[in-house]
């Protein structure tokens, strides 16, 4: 499997360094089966055939009632393939998949070469005639196809005042610049990114007065880096507190729901590229 890229991205959550994205890393859920490098090649020349163009799909669910499996995934375009040996440099991501012993192999691809096409819902039967053990029945989009939607230009957002930067892509403008309540826009308003500073109180606090909200439900904590995140049908949500920094910061990135697998894509690189000054966060 030399030089085939994989998209099962990464489910190292650490966040990176200022100025490179860290892998696109969507929450994995339930999975009753593990998508093998052999599986992993057999989907993606099925989602490419489709879209009809080099793409990939990362699974992060899977059900399988003893007969059938369905699979949950992003598919995504890839431009770029890079050798598995070379080091990993600035701007650049490692990908993962799960090899049939359980290790995983990691692989590189730069953040540019990633556009996101569509959600997918993948319906699969096992074969043993076939080297992986699974024909893939039916391959359907959950979610219109957006040629728009790319995320391979990305611009550095800094707070020198509160002390973070991020990655946008180019597509969010600057919609209100205050340096506490910085706003971001998407083109013709479909879409918008709001982060807010505020006094770090420490992490147990900001996760308790999230906790007494009404609708607060954690769906990923990571407290090593100071952070938890929760996303539903029309918004992501990020929370941060990193010890030892003055600021605490929301961000908050709503679209349409009907777009939901896109802008949580994004949310999730943004995540991965928030880089609180100072602190362990990034």
């Amino acid at each position: 499997m030399k030089k085939i890229l994989a998209i099962v991205l990464t489910m190292m959550l650490v966040l990176c360094h200022a100025g490179a994205l860290a892998a696109p890393a969507r929450e994995m859920q339930n999975m009753d089966i593990m998508v093998s490098s052999v599986l992993q090649e057999q989907l993606n020349m099925t989602v490419s055939e489709a879209a009809d163009t080099d793409a990939r799909v990362y699974v992060y669910a899977a059900s399988f009632d003893g007969e059938k499996a369905v699979l949950l995934g992003d598919v995504y375009a890839c431009e770029t393939v890079i050798d598995e040996d070379q080091p990993m440099g600035e701007g650049e991501a490692w990908q993962q998949y799960y090899e049939e012993d359980g290790n995983a192999q990691l692989l590189l691809l730069p953040e540019e070469a990633v556009t996101w096409l569509y959600h997918c819902q993948m319906t699969l039967a096992q074969n043993l005639d076939m080297e992986s053990g699974w024909q893939v029945l039916s391959c359907d989009a959950l979610s219109p196809q957006y040629t728009s939607g790319r995320t391979s230009n990305w611009e550095v957002a800094d707070n020198t005042e509160y002390g973070y930067s991020l990655n946008l892509p180019t597509g969010f403008a600057l919609a209100e610049d205050v340096a506490q309540h910085m706003l971001w826009q998407m083109e013709q308003g479909e879409a918008t990114l709001k982060v807010d500073a505020f006094e770090n109180m420490g992490y147990d606090a900001l996760l308790q007065d999230y906790l007494n909200a009404p609708t607060g439900e954690v769906l990923m904590e990571e407290r090593e880096f100071g952070y938890f995140s929760t996303y539903g049908d029309t918004f992501y949500e990020l929370y941060v507190a990193v010890e030892g920094t003055d600021f605490a910061y929301i961000l908050r990135l709503d679209f349409p729901a009907e777009r939901q697998g896109e802008y949580l894509f994004y949310g999730e690189l943004i995540r991965n590229s928030f880089y609180v000054w100072g602190g362990a966060f990034g």
